[in-house]
């Protein structure tokens, strides 16, 4: 057996259709969507992450601006660049790339997003909103993951998780979502006893820990699913906390990196985009109700897109 490589680019043609479509449906006097990126720094795997990004932008319509500011900025001029950003009525998202070089006031500095323009979902108002089950923006990354597992016919509902992480960008986030779609979910950490044994009863297994080959055939069960959101540089190579290699015998799916979370989250960085104008349109979020969600068309992938096009 031979796993199924979850790859982000399945999730494409969907979504990038339903960017369209809702773009069209924006009021002639709202902003079009446009995500304006800031680089602190000249970080190589920030700058590779950011085409990236700008590659996928261009592909499925949504526009792109770039804000690069020296390594040794102060705080007043990054306070004072995402502030402008803020009352760019042009600028429908803000996306600030973290962690800040040197010692800065990192939480400080992210809390000044406006909500309505918070498509990494890195703000505390944000992360609030999505513990509580309330419309907003949601963090980027581990919202991809997830629709990486709909978009490829992973049922959610029942089944045992082990994530491995709990950042707050990443694993804490992962752990709360999956929990929403009625997983039951186990989050290990560098505190955790056993490790193997709680992968091994695992249907789902989602490892964002940032260690290289962290996950090895011995901690997974034949058959399980393998979600892999790390981004390690080994050896001048991109390689996530999964053993990919030693896996791709024993997982039934595995997102294999580069190619399977970072491909997707760069497109729902531009589907929240487009969210984000809708919510600035309305000048609140609860008009993401009234919207179809990432997971939805997470959901629609490979099928019919009526029921989501007879949306009101």
């Amino acid at each position: 057996m031979t796993a199924i490589e979850m790859r982000g680019k399945r999730l494409e043609p969907t979504i990038a259709t339903e960017i369209l479509r809702q773009s069209d449906r924006l009021p002639s006097t709202a902003s079009r969507p446009l995500l304006a990126t800031v680089l602190v720094g000249d970080d190589p795997a920030a700058q590779s992450y950011r085409a990236s990004i700008a590659r996928t932008f261009r592909r499925v319509g949504v526009a792109h601006r770039a804000i690069d500011l020296h390594a040794g900025a102060s705080d007043d001029h990054i306070f004072s660049t995402i502030d402008g950003l803020n009352g760019d009525r042009d600028v429908t998202g803000i996306m600030l790339f973290l962690p800040l070089p040197g010692r800065r006031a990192d939480r400080a500095i992210r809390e000044l997003v406006s909500p309505l323009k918070d498509v990494d979902g890195i703000t505390v108002h944000s992360t609030g909103l999505l513990r509580l089950g309330r419309p907003c923006l949601e963090p980027a990354c581990p919202r991809a993951g997830v629709a990486l597992l709909q978009a490829y016919g992973v049922e959610l509902a029942g089944r045992t998780v082990a994530v491995i992480g709990r950042s707050p960008v990443v694993g804490g986030p992962l752990a709360a979502m999956l929990t929403a779609a009625d997983a039951t979910v186990t989050v290990a950490h560098r505190q955790t006893r056993d490790l193997p044994e709680i992968t091994r009863a695992a249907d789902i297994i989602a490892c964002a820990a940032g260690h290289p080959s962290l996950l090895t055939s011995g901690m997974v069960r034949r058959g399980a699913t393998v979600l892999d959101f790390g981004t390690n540089v080994v050896d001048g190579h991109l390689r996530g906390d999964a053993d990919f290699a030693d896996l791709l015998g024993i997982a039934g799916r595995i997102s294999p990196v580069p190619g399977g979370t970072g491909p997707a989250t760069a497109l729902v960085l531009a589907y929240q985009t487009m969210l984000a104008a809708h919510a600035q349109a309305s000048n609140s979020l609860d008009i993401l109700d009234q919207l179809p969600s990432v997971a939805e068309v997470a959901e629609a992938v490979g099928r019919d897109l009526t029921a989501l096009a007879a949306r009101p």
